[in-house]
C-alpha cells in the first residue's frame, strides 16, 4: 500500500451455488482467463479454506444425503433449520450438498467460493491518512464496501422483498472479515436499504449519493450520522418528485462520474423545465461534529456549475436507464457492444481525457456483472482536483432561498407580531394514496378511483413538485423533507396537522416555541418522524408537547383545527373529534390566545373535521363560509371578531368544497403578499379573486386535484409555517 504506483484494485465475489445452477455463467476459468488479460492477480478462496466456515459458523439442516435437490425443493417455502452442534465430519460430507441447498435460497448466494482480484498480494484498507479507499461501481445489494468498511442492508427490505437476511449476514461477516479483513461499519435498520447504483464516488474528497425508488434518504441519515462515506463532502442527489422505475431508476440514470472534475448528466434533467425530473442537492461537508448542511436543495445542474464542475448533457437516445460504464479503473472500463455510441460520446467529449474501453459481447458482460460487487481504486490524497468552498464564491451564485433554514436571531419583544412568514416547511408525498384511518371523518377526501395506487402518487408527486418549484420562483425558503413508503404515512403530504411553530414575539416568555399536536389517525401519528423533530428543535429551543393526548382519546390536529390570528392572538377552532374543546381551551391558556369555539357542520349534520377548511385569515384580508356556523350566536360571534381586524369575505357551502376556505399567505421577497391556493379554489373564488388582486396579492393556484381528491387537504395543509 505504500507503493505510490498501486493504483487500483478490483474484488470479485463469485458463487459456485451459480455454476450449479446455470451453465451459461462463466466459469471461474473463463473469468480467471479474462482478468489475467487485464494484468490482475487472481487469488481463490478453495473449498478447504470453506470447511472451517461451516463448521463455525454456519448452522445447516442435518438432511439425509441420499435426499434429492428436488425433493429439497418441494419444501422450499420453509426457511431452512440450522443446527449448531453438526459435527466436522458431516460438515465436509454436506458441503457439496449445500452449495445445491442454497441454490434454492437466492438470498443467501454469493457466500460459498470468493475470488479476490487485485494487483496487490492482498486487499488491506489503509488506516494511514495519505490514501483513501474509494469504491466506485458495486453491483450487488446486501452490502455496499465503504471507506470506513462494510454497510450491510437491512434485515426486512423496503422494496417488496419481504427478505429475512439474518442467516445471509452471519455469511457476510464471517466472509468479510476473513477474507478481506473488511471491518462491518454499520448494520442499517429494518427497511433501510442503499442500492450501489445510487452510489458515485468523485474522487477522495467528494462523494454522490441518490435518494429514489431503492435507497431511502432515512438509510443516507443513518449513514451520514456513521461517518461511512469516508469523504470530506457528500453530495446528496434527491428525487422527490420523479419515481419512473422505467427511465430512471436510480441515480446512474441521471448522473455518471466520468473522471474527477466530469460528470455526465442525463439530458432530460439538464434541459427540461418539466417539474418531475427535478433533481435537488443537499451538500454536506464535514465539520467538527460530522456532517453539516451546507447547501439546501439546489438544482442539480445549476449546483454542479455552482462546484465549477464539468457537465456533459447525455441524450437519452445514447442509453437505456444507466448513463454508467462498468469501471475497472481509472479511466479504464468494461462495455457492451450495445454501449459503444455511449463510451464514443464521452471520449468525443473529454477529448483531453485518455482512456481504455474494452468492448466485449454484451451476454458475457452481463454474467460477469452479476459477479462484480465492487471496484476500487485508491487515490492519494491530494491527487483529486478540490473544489472551492462556498465562502470563495460569488454571493450572487448560492441564492437565499438554497441556504439552510437556520434559528433565527432572537425576537425583540418590542417588534409586532406577524400573520405570515417566509420559511416553510413540506413533505413529498411519496407513499401517498387514500388513508383508510382517515376517510370516517374526512369529508373531503375520495377512495373511489380507477387508478392504481402507482398512478395515484404519481401523479401527487407531479402536482407537488410544480407547487414546490411555484414557491421558489416566488422567493419562499422551503425545509424539503422526504417521506418513505415504509413510513406508512400515507398523508404525510399535509405537516401543518401534526406540528406547528411561535416565534418568541408570539410565544409565552419570548421564547420560540414548537408545539407537537396529538392526531386521531395512528397512520398520522407516523408522520412525527424523529429526524424532522429533531430539526425543528433546532430551530427553536422550547418544546411544547401535547402528543400524550392521545392515550387518552383526546386529539387536537394544529393549524387544521386552530386557525390562527396571530397578530392579535385569537384562536378560531370548529369542533370535531379532531378538535378537543378542552384542548383548544389549555393551548389558549398556554400561548395568551383568546380562544373562539363553535361548531361548523355540513347540511346532512357532519362536523367539519378541520377548522381550516372553512376559513383562513391573511393580513388584511379574513375569508369564512358562516352558513356552515347554524347557531346564530355562534355565527355572529366569528363575524364580528373577524371584521374587526380585517376585510371580511363570505364564501358559500360550494365554493368551500372547491377548497376556497383552504388558502394560506405567505411572504415572498421584499415582503410581497403571496397567496397559496389550488387551482379549485381560484376557480371557485369567481369574482372575488379579484378583491385579493386589488389589494397587491400575488397569486399560487396550483393543480392539486389528486392530492385533493385522495388526500382531502388542499394547498394551505400542505403547508407547515416556520415563524
Amino acid at each position: 500500500m505504500r507503493d505510490q504506483e498501486r493504483k487500483k484494485c478490483l474484488v470479485l465475489f463469485y458463487s459456485s451455488a451459480l455454476l450449479t445452477l446455470n451453465a451459461s455463467k462463466p466459469s471461474l476459468d473463463v473469468i480467471c482467463d479474462f482478468f489475467g488479460k487485464c494484468g490482475i492477480e487472481v487469488v481463490k478462496l478453495e473449498k478447504a479454506d470453506l470447511v472451517e466456515y461451516w463448521r463455525k459458523l454456519v448452522r445447516i439442516n442435518a438432511v439425509s444425503s441420499s435426499e434429492s435437490v428436488s425433493a429439497k425443493k418441494e419444501h422450499s417455502e420453509n426457511k431452512p433449520v440450522f443446527y449448531q452442534d453438526i459435527k466436522q465430519e458431516h460438515v465436509i460430507e454436506l458441503v457439496d450438498e449445500v452449495i445445491d441447498y442454497l441454490a434454492l435460497y437466492p438470498e443467501l448466494l454469493g457466500s460459498l467460493v470468493i475470488l479476490e482480484i487485485t494487483n496487490y498480494r492482498s486487499l488491506v484498507i489503509p488506516t494511514v491518512s495519505e490514501y483513501r479507499f474509494v469504491p466506485l461501481s458495486p453491483l450487488f445489494e446486501p452490502f455496499m464496501i465503504m471507506p470506513s468498511g462494510v454497510v450491510l442492508s437491512s434485515s426486512v427490505s423496503s422494496a417488496g422483498h419481504q427478505v429475512d437476511r439474518e442467516a445471509e449476514h452471519h455469511h457476510w461477516h464471517y466472509l468479510l472479515n476473513r477474507a478481506l479483513k473488511l471491518p462491518v461499519a454499520l448494520q442499517l435498520p429494518d427497511e433501510c436499504d442503499v442500492a450501489s447504483a445510487d452510489i458515485a464516488f468523485m474522487n477522495s474528497s467528494t462523494c454522490f449519493v441518490g435518494s429514489g425508488n431503492w435507497t431511502s434518504e432515512e438509510s443516507i441519515r443513518c449513514m451520514l450520522d456513521a461517518k461511512v462515506f469516508g469523504t470530506n463532502r457528500v453530495v446528496l442527489v434527491r428525487n422527490l418528485f420523479d419515481l419512473n422505475l422505467d427511465m430512471r431508476p436510480f441515480l446512474d440514470s441521471v448522473l455518471f462520474v466520468v473522471d474527477e472534475n466530469v460528470v455526465a448528466v442525463n439530458a432530460s434533467i439538464v434541459d427540461s423545465s418539466n417539474p418531475s425530473f427535478t433533481r435537488l442537492v443537499q451538500e454536506y461537508v464535514m465539520g467538527d461534529s460530522g456532517y453539516e448542511l451546507m447547501v439546501n436543495n439546489m438544482e442539480l445542474v445549476r449546483y454542479l456549475k455552482y462546484r465549477k464542475i464539468e457537465v456533459i448533457s447525455v441524450p437519452e437516445t445514447l442509453f437505456f436507464r444507466s448513463l454508467a460504464l462498468l469501471r475497472i479503473a481509472p479511466r479504464t472500463f468494461l462495455i457492451a457492444e450495445n454501449q459503444q455510441e455511449l463510451a464514443s460520446y464521452y471520449k468525443e467529449k473529454c477529448p483531453n481525457i485518455a482512456y481504455s474501453i474494452w468492448s466485449y459481447e454484451a451476454c458475457f458482460l452481463q454474467n460477469l456483472a452479476h459477479s462484480v460487487i465492487f471496484e476500487s481504486p485508491i487515490w492519494k490524497v491530494d491527487d483529486p482536483v478540490v473544489m472551492e468552498d462556498a465562502s470563495s464564491l460569488e454571493e450572487e451564485e448560492l441564492s437565499r432561498v438554497c441556504y439552510p433554514i437556520c434559528p433565527r436571531v432572537t425576537d425583540d419583544e418590542s417588534c409586532r407580531r406577524r400573520q405570515t412568514t417566509n420559511r416553510i416547511l413540506m413533505v413529498a408525498p411519496i407513499g401517498f394514496c387514500s388513508n383508510q384511518q382517515t376517510l370516517v371523518d374526512n369529508n373531503f377526501a375520495s377512495q373511489e378511483s380507477e387508478l392504481t395506487p402507482d398512478v395515484v402518487e404519481r401523479f401527487a408527486l407531479l402536482e407537488f413538485g410544480a407547487l414546490y418549484q411555484a414557491l421558489v420562483r416566488a422567493g419562499i425558503q422551503i425545509q424539503l423533507v422526504r417521506n418513505e413508503r415504509f413510513f406508512h404515512a400515507p398523508d404525510s403530504v399535509f405537516p401543518n396537522n401534526w406540528f406547528s411553530t411561535h416565534s418568541g414575539r408570539e410565544a409565552p416568555h419570548g421564547v420560540s416555541t414548537l408545539v407537537l399536536y396529538p392526531m386521531k389517525a395512528p397512520s398520522r401519528r407516523a408522520e412525527r418522524r424523529p429526524h424532522i423533530v429533531r430539526f425543528l428543535q433546532s430551530l427553536y429551543p422550547k418544546t411544547v408537547d401535547l402528543s400524550f393526548h392521545e392515550q387518552d382519546d383526546k386529539y387536537l390536529e394544529g393549524t387544521g383545527a386552530l386557525v390562527l390570528d396571530r397578530v392579535n392572538k385569537i384562536a378560531y377552532s370548529s369542533l370535531s373529534k379532531r378538535s378537543d374543546k378542552e384542548l383548544v381551551l389549555k393551548w389558549c391558556k398556554t400561548f395568551e390566545y383568546e380562544p373562539i369555539v363553535f361548531s361548523a357542520t355540513e347540511d346532512e349534520g357532519r362536523p367539519i373535521y378541520h377548522t381550516n377548511t372553512i376559513m383562513w385569515i391573511g393580513t388584511c384580508v379574513a375569508v369564512v363560509c358562516l352558513d356552515m356556523i347554524k347557531d346564530p350566536g355562534e355565527q355572529e360571534l366569528v363575524r364580528s371578531s373577524l371584521s374587526a381586524h380585517r376585510e371580511l369575505i363570505a364564501i358559500a357551502p360550494p365554493q368551500v368544497a372547491a377548497y376556497c376556505g383552504n388558502v394560506l399567505e405567505l411572504s415572498g421577497e421584499s415582503g410581497q403578499k403571496i397567496l397559496v391556493m389550488s387551482k379549485s379554489a381560484y376557480d371557485g373564488f369567481g369574482d372575488t379573486i379579484r378583491q385579493f388582486e386589488n389589494r397587491s396579492y400575488r397569486i399560487i393556484a396550483a393543480e392539486i386535484d389528486n392530492i385533493q381528491k385522495f388526500g382531502g387537504g388542499g394547498a394551505r395543509c400542505m403547508i407547515a409555517e416556520l415563524f
